[in-house]
């Protein structure tokens, strides 16, 4: 009927908007996706960090007269620049001499760290014999070598002779009298940390050079090949050997504060005031440099400047031409290793060469 087809048509009509909207015909459009995001900019590269120019350092080695030498510099981070000369690599050992005297120190100064030993001890108090009528010794003037024991590394003493016991070979010392009063004169010389490193064991239980493995050596990765040799007199002022490679991590832990804790102690001054034995100055010939806990204070001042202790310039120079030091206000540290029968003197010149060549290629 008519009535029919109008509401037929009429329904129709009110579908249509719904078939667009609601997706029921196959004629409406999809609707636009969103435009897409632009990728976010690349951030800018890191600048590249150009490696220290030690070429002036390279063309002091090579002109330096000694054939077979390394040399290693470093901060807290590890090695920056190794130089092998000729034959001797930086893992070949050599026979350290007085470099062994810094190893002997970070060996006691960790007694005194854990509370083992004090500064202040007296060695008529840890060593059984002792003369008493010596006047009072302490610990820290026999690591400053200001004991009152002069003897000089070549006058005769029975330290470093294999066949002696340490306790025999300390009460002998005992027995031939200081050379003068305590305190008042530094003597750079063997006899002293003879007789600290039997204070130590006496304190400790063990060996120093035990005390050096458990305490120093291990702790900084140092290789088993570096320290004492394994006998009970054996000379703690020059008795040891290790490679370049070897002392290197030492100076490294030490820079870092991995074995001294305590550094404005074990860094002290202890020669201020003090006189000088004759034949004590060796090592550092016309420079006025003083000591500290088995190792030298450097100063380029003469007289020593008091600026020089603060972050100072430690080292611990040896006969066979093996240096190691620590600048801690140029935060650096290097070693020179060689083993050569010239005066001391050829490789500290040397040393002090390289040392601002060193500052100028870390601060570029």
């Amino acid at each position: 009927t008519s009535t029919t087809l109008f509401l037929r048509s009429v329904l129709t009509l009110a579908a249509l908007p719904c078939l667009a909207a609601c997706g029921g015909g196959s004629a409406a459009a999809p609707a636009t996706p969103p435009p897409a995001m632009a990728a976010p900019p690349e951030p800018p590269a890191e600048p590249a960090t150009e490696a220290p120019d030690f070429s002036a350092v390279i063309n002091e080695i090579n002109r330096h007269p000694v054939e077979d030498m390394v040399l290693i510099v470093g901060d807290v981070t590890g090695p920056l620049f190794t130089r092998e000369k000729d034959a001797l690599g930086a893992s070949d050992p050599v026979r350290l001499a007085s470099a062994s005297k810094l190893l002997s120190g970070l060996a006691v100064w960790s007694l005194v760290e854990d509370g083992t030993l004090a500064e202040t001890d007296r060695v008529a108090d840890r060593v059984v014999g002792w003369p008493a009528a010596l006047p009072d010794i302490t610990l820290s003037q026999l690591m400053a070598f200001t004991s009152g024991f002069n003897q000089t590394p070549a006058d005769p003493t029975c330290a470093g002779r294999a066949a002696r016991r340490l306790e025999g070979c300390v009460l002998e010392i005992a027995r031939g009298g200081v050379d003068s009063p305590p305190g008042t004169l530094f003597g750079y010389g063997p006899e002293h940390l003879q007789i600290a490193a039997l204070m130590a064991r006496e304190a400790s239980g063990e060996a120093l050079s035990e005390t050096l493995r458990r305490a120093v050596l291990s702790p900084s990765g140092a290789s088993p090949a570096m320290g004492f040799r394994d006998y009970s007199n054996v000379r703690y002022a020059g008795g040891a050997g290790g490679s370049a490679a070897d002392y290197a991590a030492v100076l490294r832990a030490v820079l870092d504060g991995d074995l001294v804790s305590d550094r404005a102690g074990f860094l002290r001054d202890r020669t201020a005031g003090v006189g000088t034995a004759p034949g004590s100055v060796q090592e550092r010939q016309s420079r006025d440099w003083h000591y500290g806990f088995g190792f030298w204070i450097e100063c380029d001042s003469v007289p020593f400047d008091t600026a020089c202790t603060t972050r100072p310039t430690i080292s611990s120079p040896s006969a066979f031409g093996t240096v190691p030091w620590i600048d801690f206000d140029a935060g650096y540290w290097a070693v020179i290793a060689m083993e050569e029968r010239d005066p001391a003197v050829s490789s500290v010149a040397l040393q002090q060469t390289l040392q601002p060549l060193i500052e100028a290629a870390l601060a570029d």
